[in-house]
């Protein structure tokens, strides 16, 4: 399988690692900069992109949920192009909806959560789309990994990402409602916020290393 002209696998490496991670993080501890007593394990990620609580920072939470989309779409078309001709559907149900979490990303740049019913109800239908997107796609792509690739182990790297954290989520959180406890609680590993920044963070890992492990015809 040959690359597409215009861009070279090793330059695709050097984007997606780096820039892709460091760019939505700097966004984020700017962010976290400017909100009071900021405090991840009680509190969720959109807060830091509420205008009423964070009068300054929700500013480049915005730009960090643009940008962070904006930069996913030329290596979810990479992938498509490199990998559309081994098997179709699994690459096509892939990158559609990793399309998808590009739109909901940079809805939520463009629409954070402004006080009014109207805006939260946008809100939820980008942070869907931006969440869903990513783990159905991840979820698309590394079983095509799985299947496609003769180094089983090398394959099981994104997909740990992909479904070790949900199931860490699942696990902690069936415990804290089996417990009746709320949703922030004295212990820090059950708490609702901890998990949604490591489920981000853990498809986020799923995605840049899945442009690691692209097969390539020689």
């Amino acid at each position: 399988m040959s690359l597409p002209k215009g861009i070279s696998k090793k330059t695709l490496q050097q984007y997606a690692g780096p820039i892709f991670i460091l760019n939505f993080s700097f966004w984020m501890v700017l962010s976290w900069f400017f909100y009071p007593n900021y405090d991840w394990t009680s509190m969720s990620i959109s807060q830091l992109g509420q205008p009423d609580e964070n009068l300054i920072g929700w500013i480049f939470w915005s730009i960090g949920l643009s940008s962070t989309g904006l930069l996913q779409i030329p290596v979810v078309s990479f992938i498509k192009r490199s990998l559309l001709e081994v098997n179709k559907k699994m690459v096509r149900f892939g990158t559609f909806f990793l399309y998808l979490a590009c739109l909901g990303a940079v809805g939520l740049g463009i629409i954070p959560q402004f006080s009014g019913q109207v805006f939260w109800i946008l809100h939820i239908i980008n942070s869907t789309l931006a969440f869903a997107g990513l783990y159905l796609g991840m979820w698309c792509l590394s079983i095509f990994l799985l299947k496609t690739d003769s180094n089983k182990f090398k394959a099981l790297i994104p997909a740990l990402f992909c479904f070790g954290t949900p199931i860490g989520f699942i696990i902690t959180q069936g415990i804290r409602i089996f417990l009746g406890l709320p949703h922030i609680t004295p212990i820090v590993i059950l708490n609702f916020p901890v998990w949604e920044w490591m489920l981000l963070y853990g498809i986020f890992g799923a995605f840049v290393s899945f442009i690691y492990l692209i097969p390539q015809k020689n």
